[in-house]
């Protein structure tokens, strides 16, 4: 701490001094509480010389997780991820020798330093448009990423128990892996997986609107036909009050499979390009959404449907190529009769209820209890005696 007082004219931040208070009296836990929201708000270069001339004395007596945190944290800031990569393992370093051997601290680097990978290759697949010999770069960083992701999973899945912050920064990363490779239904489980482990609230609010759009989005227009895991999630209200609230409001008329609103709001998709590019696919996707909506609404007495009414319902030309897609893609099981032109619909994939469908849930459930005691009264009185 040898520029202590410089650093503190630096930083205008009294929390410095109080790190210096608590750090005299080896208050580590109350140091680190101080320290992870401190870290948040400065910028880099102040960051950097409150860890370089203060924290770096005594960072080792920290919490390790909450140390590889706060060096996440002062990364994140800094534009050149190569550097970022090399401090993230400096720290790893010292960790590991201090403890002569890898924890869960380590390995939450190492997804750190796999994300600033990712970094480096979303910028080299930006330039590879107008530079194709950059190609081997994108596959290196892309294959380092991967590696570290890798490792950490398997070091996850070989202990029975390890830090929460572990878990939720593995599928943090993971998922940001899955946006750079454009798997969008692996992305929308990786990025549910994240939120399991992490509170929103614990999440910065610029983070809470990109995970919210990027998930809406991979919902839409990746192979997802379940949105009950997102539509009732709290990351979503993240988009509340901005240009993109109008996508919760398209993620519920998915979940309803409800062709005329979607009609009524589908002239403002047109501001997003990735939606727009991608209309073709939405209206199909909205016509099973539809069509399992119809299904889901029927008790099981009335679940052959005629093709006449499944196209009236859903808009669709072919019928039959509509029911096999939801049929392939085993959304639905059932039998195509096409000399009758029905189909039996045996299962339908089950789905998260609103307050309207639980409504109608409970109705048919009073009804099946109805024909319960019915049955009942009727064995009752026609009971044969022995």
């Amino acid at each position: 701490m040898s520029n202590f007082e410089g650093v503190i004219q630096q930083v205008q931040d009294e929390s410095v001094r109080n790190i210096v208070n608590l750090y005299k009296k080896s208050l580590w836990h109350e140091i680190t509480e101080e320290l992870i929201p401190f870290f948040q708000r400065q910028s880099y270069e102040v960051g950097t010389a409150v860890y370089d001339e203060i924290i770096k004395d005594f960072e080792l007596k920290l919490n390790h997780i909450s140390l590889a945190q706060i060096m996440s944290s002062l990364t994140r800031k800094n534009k050149d991820k190569k550097n970022c990569i090399l401090k993230l393992q400096e720290l790893s370093k010292r960790i590991e020798g201090k403890l002569e051997n890898r924890t869960d601290a380590n390995y939450f680097l190492d997804c750190e330093i796999a994300f600033n990978h990712i970094k480096l290759a979303q910028n080299v697949y930006n330039r590879m448009r107008n530079d194709r010999t950059l190609a081997p770069k994108f596959e290196t960083y892309q294959k380092n990423a991967k590696t570290l992701l890798n490792d950490t999973g398997d070091y996850i899945r070989s202990k029975a128990q390890v830090k929460l912050e572990l878990n939720a920064k593995y599928h943090q990363i993971r998922a940001e892996f899955m946006k750079l490779q454009n798997k969008l239904q692996e992305y929308y489980s990786e990025a549910l997986l994240y939120l399991a482990y992490r509170k929103v609230e614990n999440i910065e609010s610029g983070e809470q609107k990109m995970v919210a759009y990027d998930l809406i989005i991979a919902a839409l227009i990746g192979d997802v036909y379940q949105f009950g895991e997102i539509i009732h999630h709290p990351i979503l209200q993240a988009l509340s009050g901005t240009k993109f609230e109008f996508l919760i409001q398209l993620l519920h008329i998915f979940h309803a499979g409800d062709i005329e609103k979607f009609t009524m709001m589908e002239s403002t998709l047109e501001n997003v390009p990735i939606l727009k590019s991608n209309m073709n696919f939405l209206h199909k996707k909205l016509q099973i959404m539809s069509l399992l909506n119809l299904v889901f609404s029927k008790v099981p007495e009335q679940r052959v449907l005629t093709f006449a009414e499944i196209k009236s319902y859903t808009r669709v030309l072919d019928v039959e190529l509509l029911l096999l897609k939801a049929l392939s893609l085993k959304l639905i099981k059932g039998m195509i009769d096409e000399v009758q032109q029905t189909v039996y619909i045996s299962w339908c994939q089950p789905k998260v209820l609103n307050r309207n469908e639980l409504s109608g849930l409970r109705k048919k459930v009073s009804i099946w209890r109805q024909r319960v005691a019915d049955a009942g009264a009727f064995v009752k009185v026609n009971k044969v005696e022995s």
